[in-house]
């Protein structure tokens, strides 16, 4: 079976810089990255895969409550803000921030259920 692609990419800028920087950039330790490239790691997979495909790939999605595309990372840093939030670590949200919850709340399928598994 072939690799993944965003395994291939998270390969290639580890090759590039190394597993610690990558890993710092990711915000996971480099034992995470190192198990990742091995195929020995039993975290949440898909996490990894999230930040790998917002913050190397750059990708783009499209946010049902924006009704518009924004980057991935956007709407990863989004979804640990709300989390904080739900945990009433933060004081305040936005209109903006209440709207774009809710939109994940419904649904989305880039958004995680707030139990650290995406809906996809």
């Amino acid at each position: 079976m072939s690799e993944s692609e965003w395994v291939t990419v998270l390969r290639v800028a580890c090759a590039a810089k190394s597993q610690a920087a990558v890993a710092r950039a990711l915000g996971y330790s480099p034992s995470v990255i190192n198990q990742v490239l091995k195929g020995f790691y039993r975290g949440d997979l898909g996490s990894v895969e999230a930040k790998v495909r917002a913050l190397l790939i750059k990708e783009s999605v499209l946010c049902p409550g924006l009704e518009r595309v924004i980057k991935r990372a956007f709407c990863l840093e989004f979804q640990e803000k709300a989390v904080k939030f739900n945990r009433g670590q933060l004081q305040a949200a936005s209109s903006l921030h209440q709207q774009i919850y809710s939109a994940c709340l419904g649904g989305c399928r880039y958004a995680k259920n707030f139990k650290g598994e995406a809906n996809e």
